[in-house]
Parts: structure tokens; sequence; C-alpha cells
């Protein structure tokens, strides 16, 4: 049985309101049907009512048991009035149920439509590049637009591993990020290696001193250094770390001259196209101003 508090009084008010309401309902002068509704009704409530807390609600729910208790109790016993009203309350629980069974398995409202989606830009933008073949003004507004608001001069970010090549207005993809946490990760590996191995060098050479006056003092040669490689193989060790960190860090210089470069041949094509543009404004200007001064001679010409 559900337990409403930890005070064993509620628990086992709780537990006796239970078997007497089940006991009750045996005895109803029902039908079947009504009597497993009723059955069924009561096992759910106790059940939902689990999750009570409080004192003041757990003894509202108690005060509520026992009511329906008593009346369960009379309608058992035949009483016209109480059967009657346990009735009626049994029938208005079914149909309530019945009525959110039907709303909860009622089909769900039709999607929202949304409007049409808008043209293209591809579209719109091969209609500019058309008019840009055939309209001067047309054209200067598309070569300025091409130049100087189509994209934008790339920048040159660094992190600990490598430089990083950026466009504004995109964002870095996850392979990227990936990629240079990656990188900081191998690259803080070696330096701790590095690390290890130069106390290791240094432990190594002092083992090797101590062997050779050992085998000095037990008698082999003094070309003879046989036993003496723990310096010679960790120094070695560490040679071939520092080659490889070296070997990273060319690349890393090599990689930034050529992103140097390219954006170098960004700057220039968009300072070209800069130029070009406002060249050719001062064209188009230059032309207007000549045909609006011959409009204007003509007509003082034509006047009597």
């Amino acid at each position: 049985m559900p337990n409403f508090h930890k005070i064993s009084a509620h628990r086992s008010a709780c537990l006796a309101l239970y078997k007497a309401l089940l006991k009750h309902t045996k005895h109803l002068p029902f039908s079947k049907a009504i009597k497993n509704h009723a059955h069924i009704a009561i096992t759910k409530g106790f059940r939902k009512g689990r999750t009570i807390q409080g004192l003041t609600n757990i003894r509202a729910a108690l005060k509520s048991t026992y009511e329906t208790e008593t009346l369960f109790r009379h309608a058992a016993t035949g009483h016209p009035t109480h059967t009657g009203e346990l009735l009626q309350q049994l029938h208005s629980h079914r149909a309530l149920k019945h009525t959110q069974k039907a709303l909860s398995t009622a089909p769900s409202r039709p999607p929202p439509t949304f409007p049409p989606p808008t043209p293209p830009t591809t579209r719109l933008k091969r209609l500019k590049r058309l008019a840009a073949q055939t309209d001067p003004v047309a054209r200067e507004r598309w070569q300025h637009h091409a130049a100087i608001h189509r994209r934008g001069i790339p920048n040159l970010g660094s992190s600990s591993a490598f430089p990083v090549f950026r466009r504004p207005g995109r964002g870095q993809s996850a392979a990227m990020d990936m990629t240079i946490k990656r990188k900081i990760i191998k690259r803080q590996q070696r330096m701790d290696l590095a690390e290890v191995l130069e106390e290791h060098v240094v432990v190594g050479r002092e083992e090797d001193a101590f062997d050779r006056l050992l085998r000095a003092e037990v008698g082999f040669e003094e070309g003879d250094d046989g036993g003496a490689m723990f310096g010679r193989e960790a120094d070695a060790a560490w040679k071939e770390v520092k080659a490889r960190m070296w070997t990273a860090e060319e690349r890393a210089v090599a990689l930034t001259r050529r992103f140097e470069e390219i954006i170098e041949r960004e700057k220039r094509r968009k300072e070209e196209a800069v130029r070009e543009y406002k060249r050719a404004k001062r064209q188009r200007l230059r032309r207007e101003k000549r045909e609006s001064e011959a409009k204007e001679g003509g007509k003082v010409k034509g006047k009597p």
C-alpha cells in the first residue's frame, strides 16, 4: 500500500481504509461491472495518493477517504439513500474517465501552414550579374559589391601548436577544433617527455661515471666502455624528441609564411578592385558631366 507519511498512525489508517473499502465493494448491491469499476477506482486513487506531502494535505486526504468509507459501508448494508448516492457518484466517475480517454485519443490539430518560401538569393545574384553585362551603372555597382562587400580579407590566428587561417564570416569547423586540440596535446606530451629525459641524461651520466670507476677497479681497460651506455641512450632519446619538436616548429613557420602570402595576395586583389571601381566611377561622372554640358549648350544655341 502507499505510504502517505512517515508517521505510523497515518500509515496504519491508510491500510485500514484501503482494506475496508475493498471489503465493502464485494458486498455492494450492484452489478459485477460496477463493482469492478469501483475496485479499480479505489486502487488507482490510493496509488495516486502515494505522492501526497505535508500534514495538512495528508489529513484532508484521510478525512475524504473516511467519508467515502462511510458511504461504502452504508451502501453495502443496503441503505437506500446511501446506495443511490454511491451509484450516482460511480456513474459520474465513469463518465468522467470516458471523457478524459476520448480527449486523450482525439486526433491532434492539423500542422500549421507556413507561407511559401522566398526565392533563393542565387537567382537574384544571377539577375544582377546579367544586368551588369549591359547596364554600366549596374556594372559599377556589381564590381563595387564584389570587390568590397562580398568577402573580407582573411586573418591569421594563432594557437599554442600552429597557426590558424580564418576568413571573416566563417566559423571554425569541428574538425579543425579537434585537430588543434590533438596538436596541443601532442606538443605538451613532447615537452613533458623532454623534461623527463633531461633528468635521465644527468642521472645516466652519473651512472656511466660510476660504472667506469667500477670497471677500472675490477681491471678492465680504459677504452672499454661496454657497460657505460645509460647516459648515451638517454641523450640520444632526448635529441630525438628535440628534433621532432624542432621539425614541428619549422612546419608551423612554413605554414605561417604560406598563410601570410595568401593574405597579402587577397589584400592586393581587393585594393586593385577598389581602384578599378573608383576609376570607373570617375570616368562615368566625367562622361555624365560632358553629356549634361552638351545638352545645355544645345538648348542655349536653339533659343531665338
